[in-house]
């Protein structure tokens, strides 16, 4: 008897084929979600080196601008500052985060942040609205600020502080 007319021979070799087939497909599929893999890492590779070409123009931007900024997440907490921040009010993110020394500060702006939020006027925000606080800094100066609120898409605000004193005390009329 041939092995072609065996009938057990014959399921055999179906059985086979089948499972090479199985394994053939299953190695594709393998190859195929590998191949997406190094796809998403490559990806994620351009993508970080982005993000840090980003953060290294961004943040020695944000260092060196000449008005305070700070970002206030959607629970008030500040989650930075900048050194123009730290320079107009004395306070450091350690100080503000602490919530001791420097309520005052933080209460008008978190108070102003507030009044905006609870507004929700957004095209009002991004116009520009702003508000003057006297503030007492950490060395006990007493300073006008400017206070410019932005309401981001997240909830988060960016408040840009400038300190108007100088500014305030030149207007003055001289006594002559």
């Amino acid at each position: 008897m041939s092995l072609n007319h065996n009938p057990l021979e014959k399921k055999r070799m179906r059985d086979e084929n089948t499972a090479r087939g199985c394994v053939i497909r299953n190695l594709q599929k393998l190859n195929q979600r590998i191949a997406e893999l190094e796809n998403t890492k490559a990806e994620l590779k351009r993508t970080q080196e982005l993000l840090r070409k980003q953060r290294e123009t961004f943040f020695p931007i944000l260092d060196k601008a000449p008005y305070g900024i700070a970002l206030i997440d959607n629970d008030s907490k500040f989650i930075y500052i900048n050194p123009a921040f730290t320079n107009i009010t004395g306070c450091t993110l350690e100080d503000i985060s602490s919530g001791r020394d420097w309520f005052h500060i933080v209460s008008l702006i978190l108070e102003y942040r507030q009044e905006i939020i609870n507004s929700r006027e957004r095209d009002v925000i991004h116009k520009g609205i702003e508000k003057v606080f006297n503030i007492i800094c950490k060395n006990g100066e007493i300073k006008q600020i400017e206070c410019r609120p932005t309401l981001l898409d997240d909830g988060k605000m960016v408040v840009i502080l400038s300190d108007i004193s100088k500014s305030l005390a030149s207007n003055l009329p001289h006594s002559t």
